[in-house]
């Protein structure tokens, strides 16, 4: 059985896709994590991870780094060495 996201994730993919609040931001990012985390459990060698990793991945790390780039977080900006 695959694994279907939570509505609040989906609502907070949506949220962030139209603002650049960081606190948004953030729970987006908790939000996929605990998505991911759920998966791991699941008895399917492994398709659930993959196909939410997959689905979600590009349009997460896109809407974290529009909010990085506006907010300017430096823990997620490369740092010269």
């Amino acid at each position: 059985m695959e694994k279907t996201v939570d509505g609040t994730f989906t609502d907070l993919l949506e949220t962030t896709q139209n603002s650049n609040d960081e606190t948004t931001a953030v729970s987006l990012l908790a939000n996929y994590e605990r998505e991911l985390q759920e998966t791991l459990t699941m008895d399917d060698n492994g398709d659930s991870y993959r196909v939410i990793f997959w689905t979600y991945y590009e349009p997460v790390v896109e809407r974290i780094d529009d909010v990085r780039r506006t907010a300017g977080w430096p823990f997620v900006t490369p740092q010269d060495c």
